[in-house]
């Protein structure tokens, strides 16, 4: 099965982290075997075909780079703006992947010792480079390693547009929101340096630049497959491709895994009749699949006290509040893109948004926020298709326009805050269980409680003893 170099680049840039968690977890023994079936998996990606014309350094890539630099340099990662609060957390979670000794131990509880148990994926490569030298340059390396990703998601997403219709792509990419201004008109002073998001109280859908400043580590999996799945919805030829990329975004954010599963479910359903299912259930398959267990394994560890929707009262309040966040953060755009066209990526895609507030997992009903980052993304790209391939402009062409410009003022909003508020470096030498005051939140520490996890997992070292030193 031949993929682009384009796709294989993508493909490589999430599984690479999952080949350093092996290595750097696992005792050497069951690393060799695991990483040998990580390699089987990624089999279709490493083939290379004598007919895939070399990569070169064209203008139109060293001009998504560039688009790609400017966009994130306004994010957290590498702090040469105001980095949000979620900052403090990230930054000590990538000091002690470079600092400490994998597996990382914080303390014990009833002699079972607590460990990182996160999402990680997204620190380990700038985390494994750090460690020869130095957490400094590690943020540094955090900030190249985001550029790359998200470089890789605007060239993929804009690879087949041409001239005019090509800077009007990277703009919607940039500006891609749901209505929160609307939402939040009458709450907050328009000059205010405010969060936006977080209007709805009980659920948030986020923006493109939103996610990219606040959780790359959730946006970058999520939208580089999603735009995979979009090109190829009709197709066959990812199908076979989709149990690993799904693998490697469980140790990026198994959340927005959990968003795409629609979406590769729905991939199965239309292409039935035209799989060849000796080939996708073959060895690639069965090793992703061994794999997956592996990191679910891990990072459903000790997780039964973080928050689930227990406390979420379905009562007329949470019913009006309910309609108002789907319409304004993306069912009236829906009704207007389908007026268009109605495809049925596009109706999966509403789908899931509609279903996914009802639902309520994480401290910050982190589910609603990050499985909804595939189906928003498919809706971006809708509305690109919908618009670039207009023959003449509409009145149904004008209202996605004026919606799509109200919901910029999302994005604008928060490159407004990056350079309004005050930058701040990251702390070189304070620890998660430092910032975190002591305290052990659900989300970031487990306890290594899995017979399991303990046989395949090197012995944890606490992070208070190691030898390593800030650079």
């Amino acid at each position: 099965m031949q993929y682009s170099g384009l796709e294989r680049m993508i493909g490589l840039y999430l599984a690479l982290p999952v080949l350093i968690f092996l290595g750097g977890w696992c005792k050497p023994q069951y690393a060799l075997c695991l990483g040998l079936l990580w390699l089987i998996a990624l089999k279709p990606l490493l083939y290379l075909s004598p007919r895939l014309p070399p990569p070169s350094l064209s203008k139109e890539i060293i001009l998504t780079l560039a688009i790609a630099f400017g966009w994130c340099l306004f994010g957290g990662a590498g702090h040469f703006f105001y980095a949000n609060n979620d900052w403090p957390a990230r930054d000590a979670v990538l000091h002690d992947l470079v600092v400490g000794q994998w597996p990382i131990s914080y303390t014990e509880i009833s002699g079972v010792k607590v460990i990182l148990r996160a999402p990680i994926g997204y620190y380990l490569p700038a985390a494994l480079l750090g460690k020869f030298i130095g957490v400094n340059t590690a943020h540094y390396l955090l900030f190249l390693w985001t550029v790359i990703g998200a470089a890789l998601f605007i060239h993929i997403a804009t690879e087949n547009l041409h001239s005019w219709k090509k800077g009007l792509a990277y703009l919607l990419l940039v500006s891609f929101s749901g209505m929160d201004i609307a939402g939040y008109f009458f709450m907050i002073d328009l000059f205010s340096t405010e969060h936006l998001e977080w209007w709805a109280h009980n659920f948030q859908y986020s923006s493109n630049t939103t996610l990219l400043f606040w959780v790359p580590h959730h946006a970058l999996p999520g939208w580089l497959i999603a735009v995979l799945i979009y090109r190829q919805a009709y197709q066959t030829n990812l199908i076979y491709l989709l149990p690993t990329l799904i693998m490697s975004c469980l140790l990026w954010s198994p959340l927005t895994a959990i968003g795409l599963v629609p979406f590769a479910l729905f991939s199965l359903w239309h292409r039935w009749h035209l799989i060849d299912w000796w080939r996708l259930l073959a060895g690639p398959t069965w090793a992703a699949l061994v794999l997956a267990i592996v990191l679910a394994m891990f990072l459903t560890m000790d997780i039964r006290d973080i928050p689930t929707g227990e406390h979420i009262k379905f009562d007329a309040e949470f019913y009006r509040l309910y309609l108002q966040f789907i319409i304004l953060e993306f069912a009236l755009l829906c009704y207007l893109l389908w007026c268009v066209r109605i495809t049925a990526i596009s109706v999966v895609a509403g789908l899931t948004l509609v279903m996914l507030p009802l639902f309520s997992f994480g401290q910050a009903n982190d589910l609603v926020m990050r499985a909804s980052i595939p189906a928003l993304m498919v809706l971006c790209l809708f509305s690109m298709d919908i618009l670039l391939n207009a023959k003449r402009i509409e009145t149904v062409h004008v209202s996605i326009i004026l919606v799509l410009l109200i919901g910029a003022i999302t994005p604008a909003h928060e490159v407004i805050r990056s350079i309004v508020l005050p930058r701040w470096s990251p702390s070189l030498t304070h620890n998660l269980l430092e910032v975190n005051a002591g305290n052990l939140p659900a989300h970031y520490f487990g306890r290594l409680n899995h017979t399991g996890l303990k046989v395949l997992f090197k012995e944890p070292t606490d992070i208070q003893n190691n030898t390593l030193v800030a650079k």
